[in-house]
C-alpha cells in the first residue's frame, strides 16, 4: 500500500526530469508524502463504498500528477471533477458481465477523454478523441501480440499505443511559451 504511491511519484519525477522540448525541461514537484496520503485514503474510501468512490479517487490522483508537473517555470493545471465519472463508472459496472468485460474499454476511453479535456497549460487546453471501440481494438490486439511473441513485441506495442494516443490528441488555444 505504501510502495506503490512512492513508485508512482518516483516514476513521474524521473520521466519528466529526463524530458525536454525546445531546450526547456519538464519537472515534477509533488511531495511523496502528499501522494501517499491521497493514495491510502482513496483506496480505503473506494473499499468502504464498494468501489463507487473509485472514479473520484482516480480524478484526485490525476489532479495531483498534473498540477505538480511543470514545463520550465510554468505548471500544468487540471480542473476535472470526479463526480463526472461516477455514472459512467456505475454503467460500466452494471454492463461488465453482459458485455463480457468490454464495457471497461468504453469507460476507460471516457476517463481518458475527461482527464485530457480537463488538462491545461496556460491558455491552451488539451483535447482527446479516443473512442471505446478503437481503444478496445488497440489493447486486445496489443495483448494478443504480446502473448503470441512471448513478450518480444513489447517495444512495438508500446510505440503503437503512443502513436494511437498522439493521433487522438490535440491542443486547443494559444500556447504561450
Amino acid at each position: 500500500l505504501l510502495v506503490m504511491p512512492v513508485a508512482m511519484v518516483g516514476a513521474r519525477r524521473y520521466r519528466l526530469s529526463r524530458t525536454s522540448w525546445r531546450g526547456i525541461r519538464f519537472s515534477f514537484r509533488g511531495r511523496i508524502r502528499d501522494f501517499v496520503q491521497l493514495f491510502v485514503v482513496g483506496n480505503i474510501l473506494s473499499s468502504i463504498t464498494l468501489g463507487l468512490y473509485y472514479p473520484v479517487y482516480l480524478t484526485h490522483r490525476q489532479k495531483f500528477m498534473v498540477q505538480n508537473a511543470w514545463f520550465g517555470s510554468r505548471k500544468f493545471d487540471f480542473d476535472g471533477r470526479g463526480r463526472e465519472l461516477v455514472w459512467p463508472f456505475a454503467r460500466m459496472i452494471l454492463l461488465f458481465l453482459p458485455t463480457l468485460g468490454l464495457s471497461w474499454f468504453w469507460f476507460s476511453a471516457r476517463r481518458h477523454r475527461s482527464f485530457t479535456d480537463h488538462t491545461r497549460f496556460g491558455a491552451a487546453r488539451f483535447h482527446s478523441t479516443i473512442a471505446g471501440g478503437a481503444l478496445a481494438w488497440l489493447q486486445i490486439t496489443n495483448f494478443l501480440a504480446l502473448v503470441l511473441t512471448l513478450g518480444l513485441a513489447w517495444p512495438w506495442t508500446a510505440a503503437r499505443s503512443v502513436h494511437f494516443t498522439n493521433r487522438n490528441l490535440t491542443l486547443l488555444g494559444d500556447l504561450d511559451l
